[in-house]
């Protein structure tokens, strides 16, 4: 309980606060505090134009401290012409013997500075009331959607929930979230969490609860208001409730999103148990194709309109995320792949189990040749980078998506189906609604290969050579030829790539020809399988099947990351 001497207590502006170290992308007292929870009061009662947001926050004191740091966005200065303004503060409270007392504050550089009124010691906990209102300038989107109707979606990532939310606005902080939601009657909310309740009110309005029963990061923590239509999914054999949420009548948008049943009984069935009690898909206004909040995926409204397989593949990557992103976050934005890497090569795992190993090859060099163009566009960028700016939407690119998925890809081929499908599952079962690191990947996967057998170095040879990959910008480019020889194909490979030169495994396939077969012209041999030496040239002879060698083929299989130059039948 906070010991706090009650003539302090005028609500008057704080000078001279100190500071405290936080993490990149938050001013909070992250390093002080443990948030246990966020309840939130969002009242939209008078309209969607505007918002009176109470929040109350349970915390636990880490370090002895007086004064208490809140990641929340100041108004806009006065005469500034960017719009809207911004959320105001008009009362902060702390909890003191179970009541709550007007403490002093300050709101300023996008920090709210509460003081705590007496010195609390590290082990402690506290509660804290914030009423703030008006239009937020991010984070919590009032406006309209494609009809003109007026909607208001949260959209949190990176590190936007601070818009709306007083919060220590990192991944590495999860904690519950309950929002009681009042709206217009003719509107809906939806939220993450469970639905609590749901009833009426006079003046024609509806209040609806939800609430969560594990903890989430705030990047994930949402909700949604809309003249929504929703429907009830059929969820088979997995023990989720699934619903699609539409802005009313939007049928299009609603075929769109029956896929969903379907690709999460295929990702539970590579992953486990999905974490959430629901998995609600929402047409919102979100910037992004899809963003996976955790159980109430929200979806921009032009996406759900497209092209049905791409949909498909978009619901995938989203719901894949619930497990990789949501109840496993990065501890640190630096290992953002760690979310984005895994849904995107979890959705070529999806196609692979759904439409056969052609359509995944097609979409591994869909993304290998993403990996290429954006490692011409960006040559230093690497998908784990060694430290992070303010800027963190520069994280996203092929680096993190595209060739985070490559290093799964890569990663499979070396340890085996078994092995990886072993290692995934360990991870989430371990870190399950916590934060984790890349070398918390790394020692999943040493633990699944002590456990199949296939553990010979300790482990550190493949994760020494993974880490490269995710640390060093660019990839391998392979450029030569081959030429007949007695019996075989005499193959000159040279890595002209300008970073370090690598040793690659890659498989070869020698096409011959066969003019007194009909049907069949043309054969490729059995994929040889070679090692390509660290060093610029390299002369390697392999077998050939019976005939004329008419071509060979660099990486049959699609196995390797690697950007292939000229290459032809040499003199």
């Amino acid at each position: 309980m906070f010991a706090i001497a009650l003539a302090l207590l005028a609500c008057a502006p704080l000078l001279g606060l100190s500071s405290q170290s936080a993490p990149v992308g938050t001013s909070a007292s992250a390093a002080a505090v443990d948030v246990h929870s966020y309840h939130l009061e969002v009242d939209f009662s008078a309209g969607l134009d505007s918002v009176e947001i109470v929040a109350v926050v349970d915390l636990l004191w880490r370090r002895t401290l007086r004064q208490l740091r809140l990641d929340f966005a100041s108004p806009r200065e006065e005469g500034a012409k960017d719009a809207p303004a911004g959320l105001s503060v008009t009362s902060v409270e702390i909890s003191v013997d179970g009541e709550w007392i007007a403490t002093r504050f300050e709101h300023s550089s996008d920090v709210l500075t509460i003081d705590l009124g007496a010195e609390q010691a590290a082990g402690g906990s506290g509660r804290v009331r914030v009423v703030a209102a008006g239009v937020p300038r991010d984070g919590l989107l009032l406006g309209r959607n494609d009809a003109g109707e007026p909607v208001a979606f949260a959209d949190n990532w990176p590190n936007r929930a601070r818009h709306w939310i007083p919060s220590v606005d990192h991944p590495s902080d999860k904690a519950l979230f309950t929002f009681d939601v009042e709206v217009p009657d003719a509107y809906r909310s939806v939220a993450v969490g469970e639905l609590i309740e749901e009833r009426p009110l006079p003046a024609a309005r509806w209040r609806t609860r939800w609430r969560t029963r594990a903890p989430l990061a705030t990047k994930v923590a949402t909700l949604g208001v809309a003249r929504f239509q929703v429907r009830r999914e059929p969820s088979g054999e997995v023990p989720v409730a699934i619903s699609s949420w539409v802005y009313s009548g939007d049928e299009r948008a609603l075929s769109a999103l029956a896929v969903a049943p379907r690709v999460l009984a295929e990702m539970v069935e590579m992953l486990g148990p999905f974490p959430y009690a629901k998995l609600a898909n929402v047409q919102s206004t979100t910037r992004y194709g899809g963003m996976e909040n955790a159980g109430a995926i929200f979806y921009r409204e032009s996406a759900l309109h497209g092209d049905p397989e791409r949909v498909e593949r978009l619901v995938a990557h989203e719901i894949a995320h619930q497990w990789f992103g949501d109840a496993v976050s990065e501890a640190e934005w630096n290992d953002v792949w760690l979310s984005e890497g895994f849904a995107t090569y979890l959705t070529a795992l999806f196609v692979e189990r759904t439409r056969g190993v052609e359509a995944f090859r097609e979409v591994m060099r869909s993304a290998r040749d993403r990996v290429v163009a954006a490692a011409h566009e960006h040559p230093s960028a690497t998908v784990r980078p060694a430290a992070v700016g303010e800027d963190l939407a520069g994280l996203l690119g092929a680096h993190t998506y595209q060739k985070g998925a490559w290093i799964l890809h890569m990663l499979r081929e070396r340890i085996g189906d078994v092995a990886f499908s072993e290692a995934l599952r360990g991870y989430l079962e371990v870190h399950r609604h916590g934060n984790a690191t890349t070398a918390d990947f790394f020692a999943a996967v040493r633990w699944a290969r002590e456990r199949t057998d296939l553990l010979t170095d300790g482990g550190r040879g493949i994760e020494s050579e993974m880490r490269s990959w995710l640390e060093t910008p660019g990839l391998p480019r392979l450029e030569g030829g081959w030429r007949p020889t007695p019996g075989g194909v005499q193959l000159v490979i040279e890595q002209t790539q300008d970073g370090a030169l690598r040793q690659l495994p890659l498989e070869v396939a020698v096409i011959v020809s066969r003019p007194e077969v009909e049907d069949a012209p043309f054969a490729a041999g059995e994929a040889n399988r070679l090692t390509v030496p660290a060093r610029r040239r390299s002369e390697i002879v392999i077998a050939a099947p019976a005939g004329e060698v008419v071509e060979v083929r660099l990486d049959p299989r699609v196995r390797l990351l690697f950007e292939q130059g000229s290459w032809q039948r040499l003199p």
